[in-house]
């Protein structure tokens, strides 16, 4: 049977229009995939096309599913990340279309407690779309929020 999982917006920390996945379909410690369907009026949408570069995003909030479904599962609160390194990035196709369905799949490569590095692909369907290794640092709060300064 398959496993059901929240709810993408219940395991990422974006609001409103800046939650871009559809759905975390797959889970395992250290491994995500997700799902998205570009559709019309989407964020970075502009005359039905998306730049592949946006995959980034793509790929950033995938780790953040995957690290939002492990907070969830025992019983955390959800983190904030950031992604603050991107050492390689590899873009096969230069634009996506409305209508494309994207698989994400992230794999943690290593991770210690405020940074991970994850190898990331981004696949329409057997075709290859991005890849990359970000690394990412990981916080309870955005930095500055609630900050006080001498």
């Amino acid at each position: 049977m398959a496993e059901v999982y929240p709810s993408i917006r219940e395991l990422i920390p974006h609001d409103g229009p800046m939650v871009l996945l559809d759905e975390l379909v797959h889970w395992e410690p250290g491994r995500a995939r997700c799902r998205i369907t570009i559709t019309p009026g989407m964020h970075f949408v502009s005359d039905g096309a998306v730049d592949t570069i946006v995959s980034l995003e793509y790929m950033g909030q995938a780790v953040a599913a995957s690290c939002g479904y492990a907070a969830f599962r025992g019983g955390n609160d959800i983190r904030v990340g950031m992604i603050i390194g991107c050492r390689r990035m590899d873009i096969e196709v230069p634009t996506l279309r409305v209508g494309d369905q994207l698989l994400i799949e992230v794999r943690e490569v290593r991770a210690q407690e405020e940074i991970s590095v994850y190898e990331c692909d981004v696949r329409r369907g057997d075709e290859p779309v991005a890849s990359a290794q970000l690394t990412l640092y990981h916080a309870d709060k955005p930095p500055g929020e609630g900050d006080s300064f001498p």
